[in-house]
């Protein structure tokens, strides 16, 4: 039995192919204390594997590309691995299995060969327990698991539960719900939207390339009382949800910073149908939604984007790949994601509480939060509270420009101020195109260029195409491609630093050694 894949197993797929050394699993994890049952535990687990499809699929690869999935028998499968563990104190036990759910998390997985989950139980005494669990993201998203957590409590306390829907039967009515209309408008779409996006986001608080560290800062807001209460009467007033109306908050925060006009920033957008609702599995396609400063209200604009997301979301990887790879044609920049927003609403596998004679402590081992992006922004929305968690990435956003926007985005939720003002405007920027989306240094640009020891003279300016051109004289021959070789190497597009094409200004045939004055623009 087997079936085509979703359109959000579909990007992750060529996601892992294209990046294999970036790890995205999706995990939960267990201190148990108390009377805990093993063997009801382990039938519990062997009765969730069964139920879902996909705890049990591999991913062909057939002629010309295409991608298929089909399910192993549920005896193929290593159901769980159960270890007793010696330590001298709880702490001691706990440090084994933070290490060991690190180690799980940095495995690799062949999607064509290997069961899409590991298990692990611990044992330290018949009182302390850990349980393990990671999948990669190809198979399930955050809903899915926590989905599975409720079915595996729920058949550990021995309720009954209907049977949970197949995954292969709703990713194979998500290609059937595409017909020919719905499958244009979409491409249409999105090759429009993505297009009309900026390829970066540029400021001045960007960190330069040479002064780039490893990992994260991460900052936390939490929101409530008489501050909520503002918020929850402007969401009202604007039509929008709190989530829509604080990722308003970050996008104009963010604008703040920058002369540019526009922010992507990718979102995940969930692709069950109604029918879908509890499939266990990969449904969470993460979509670009482009803000733009306006005169309209920056909530009211989210929710709009994201509602137009929505309505188009059934939408194939090759799209999106294609409309991306327009936009890098169009400024001659490689599109870098520096947002990404996240939502968690309502309960998740963290807040599950069943009934049991065993004191649970989710996500005891969770490794520490981190980023391979510029921002990768969280927001947890509950009834009384809303959390918002932000990890800037050091490799370019220094310890002060962290700094500053967090408090610039404190004022701003303070305030109950989600609108776009003016933003940030750095003297001896050039506007690159018609639209305010990307912006250069000439003049570091050509500063750039003088930093090559054969490069006497540039000039650089932006040309009647959206292109930074630059014509230069040499001491000596360079070989073709060798200047932009070397401007692409030590560029920093989002401090405004664009590499451009160069044209060598060669002397006429018989003056070759005759020494011509440099015009003044070049010098």
């Amino acid at each position: 039995m087997n079936a085509p894949l979703t359109f959000a197993q579909e990007q992750i797929y060529h996601a892992d192919r294209e990046n294999p050394q970036v790890r995205t699993p999706v995990y939960f994890n267990y201190r148990l204390r108390g009377a805990f049952d093993p063997s009801a535990f382990v039938e519990a687990l062997d009765t969730v594997v069964r139920d879902n499809e996909a705890l049990r699929v591999v991913i062909d690869e057939g002629p010309g590309g295409r991608l298929r999935q089909r399910t192993l028998e549920p005896s193929d499968v290593e159901l769980v691995r159960c270890q007793d563990v010696r330590s001298n104190s709880a702490e001691q036990f706990d440090r084994y299995a933070r290490g060991l759910n690190r180690k799980l998390l940095l495995s690799a997985w062949d999607p064509a060969r290997d069961q899409p989950f590991a298990f692990v139980l611990l044992r330290n005494s018949p009182t302390l327990h850990a349980f393990l669990a990671v999948f990669p993201h190809l198979v399930i998203d955050g809903l899915g698991r926590d989905l599975l957590v409720a079915q595996l409590w729920r058949h550990y306390a021995k309720s009954t539960g209907t049977r949970p829907p197949s995954l292969l039967a709703a990713a194979r009515a998500q290609r059937a719900a595409l017909g020919a209309p719905a499958a244009a408008a979409n491409r249409a779409y999105w090759r429009r939207s993505i297009t009309s996006s900026s390829p970066v986001y540029q400021s001045s608080h960007i960190s330069p390339p040479d002064a780039a560290e490893e990992g994260c800062e991460y900052q936390a807001l939490k929101v409530s009382g008489r501050t909520l209460m503002k918020i929850t009467r402007d969401c009202r007033k604007q039509r929008c949800t709190r989530f829509q109306w604080l990722l308003a908050a970050v996008v104009a925060t963010l604008l703040d910073f920058t002369p540019q006009d526009r922010l992507t920033i990718n979102v995940p957008v969930d692709t069950r149908g109604a029918a879908d609702g509890d499939v266990v599995g990969m449904f969470t396609l993460v979509l670009p939604m482009t803000v733009v400063r306006t005169g309209e209200s920056t909530p009211v604009q989210v929710r709009r984007t994201l509602m137009d997301a929505l309505r188009h979301a059934y939408v194939d990887r090759d799209t999106l790949a294609g409309a991306g790879r327009e936009l890098a044609g169009r400024w001659d920049i490689e599109p870098s994601v520096t947002v990404a927003a996240n939502l968690r609403h309502g309960k998740g596998y963290r807040d599950l509480s069943p009934s049991l004679d065993v004191e649970l402590t989710p996500g005891a081992y969770d490794p520490p939060v981190s980023s391979s992006l510029g921002v990768s922004l969280h927001i947890e929305d509950a009834a009384d509270r809303v959390s918002i968690g932000i990890a800037f990435g050091r490799s370019r956003f220094s310890p002060a420009a962290t700094a500053s926007i967090m408090r610039r985005l404190a004022q701003r939720i303070d305030d109950a101020d989600a609108q776009c003002s003016a933003g940030e405007n750095p003297q001896g920027l050039t506007r690159v195109g018609q639209t305010e989306a990307v912006f250069a240094d000439l003049r570091a640009t050509r500063e750039l260029l003088l930093a090559h020891p054969l490069v006497a003279a540039a000039r650089v300016e932006v040309s009647d195409t959206a292109r930074v051109e630059a014509v230069v004289r040499t001491r000596g021959r360079v070989e073709p491609g060798e200047l932009e070789a070397h401007c692409a190497e030590r560029a920093a597009v989002q401090r405004f630093v664009l590499p451009p094409k160069v044209r060598v200004d060669v002397p006429p045939a018989g003056h070759a050694g005759v020494r011509r004055p440099i015009p003044p623009a070049m010098r």
